[in-house]
């Protein structure tokens, strides 16, 4: 995830997608949501011809935080229903504006997981499994929908200039931490917990604003920061870190 593309197209893409699931839902007749799911699938798969593997960050996190969210808003609507529409025009709105959230692709997983469930179940497509079935949950849904054409989808300057934004911002970080950093810590440590939701990769630099848990290799000591830190690694050990002070 950490290494997920910045990529215009990629994003423009999915944009375009987040709208298509948005209007799903948003329509009226069953005919017209499996149409509009169609394109939705379109798009996605030729963004899984590109991606390959590397979609799974957004697949997963559908399934497990997605259907999480589904179920919240289910319940939600049993309970109100103002305020079940007021949370998922929130929703919709976070998925139709491009934003930053667009280019957290776990946390906007969260929406889009959420929306497509709802958008399946509002056109008649079952999704229901059992828990041995470890597929995405979108692989479920997505054989059963038609796959119309690929729609062109223009680079969206909006979503360059969130890209170029994000990357000042991370290079910003970076120095504000440096400014004030302890003295680097050097050896063999394997990380052992992050916090997935705070943190960021800029080449072999690894970012966390909240928390790290590193054993050391040679000691077998655990080493807790709680704080901002910087590791550098190298494949999957971290030859050095720097905590704030």
């Amino acid at each position: 995830a950490l290494e997920y593309p910045l990529d215009v197209v990629n994003f423009s893409r999915k944009l375009a997608e987040d709208r298509l699931l948005c209007r799903a839902l948003r329509a009226k007749a069953r005919g017209e949501r499996r149409a509009l799911l169609g394109d939705f699938r379109a798009l996605r798969e030729a963004r899984r011809e590109t991606l390959g593997p590397v979609l799974d960050q957004e697949l997963l996190p559908e399934t497990v935080e997605g259907m999480a969210e589904y179920m919240g808003l289910r319940a939600l609507s049993c309970l109100s229903e103002e305020k079940y529409r007021r949370r998922l025009e929130t929703a919709l709105r976070l998925l139709e504006e491009p934003g930053p959230l667009l280019l957290d692709v776990r946390r906007v997983s969260y929406y889009t997981g959420a929306v497509l469930l709802l958008a399946a179940e509002a056109a008649g497509i079952p999704f229901a499994h059992q828990l041995t079935d470890t597929r995405p949950v979108y692989d479920i849904i997505c054989p059963q929908l038609p796959c119309g054409e690929v729609p062109p989808v223009p680079a969206d300057e909006t979503i360059g200039a969130l890209i170029a934004s994000r990357t000042v911002e991370r290079r910003e970080t970076l120095s504000r931490f440096f400014r004030t950093a302890s003295q680097p810590v050097s050896g063999d440590f394997q990380v052992l917990g992050y916090d997935p939701m705070n943190m960021f990769q800029t080449g072999r630099l690894l970012y966390g604003s909240h928390f790290w848990l590193l054993c050391d290799r040679k000691s077998g000591q655990t080493i807790e920061l709680g704080e901002a830190a910087l590791l550098r690694s190298g494949g999957r050990r971290v030859q050095r870190y720097w905590r704030a002070q």
